[in-house]
């Protein structure tokens, strides 16, 4: 078994918030290109990639 890292640990926030960021731009590329356009799609990727790092750098419990 192991531990979360945590909110406090350093580059939580900063990793968090850029993952936020990245889907707000695929909800950005969605209203602009529509939902399954290249550009939207290849943001989503982008995203989920991001999200996926940002989770196995900061396991939950």
């Amino acid at each position: 078994m192991f531990w979360s890292k945590g909110t406090d640990e350093p580059g939580y926030q900063e990793s968090f918030d850029a993952v936020g960021d990245a889907y707000r731009d695929y909800g950005q590329a969605c209203r602009t290109y529509g939902d399954h356009s290249p550009q939207a799609e290849q943001s989503r990727e982008v995203a989920d990639q991001m999200g996926d790092e940002h989770r196995k750098n900061y396991p939950a419990n």
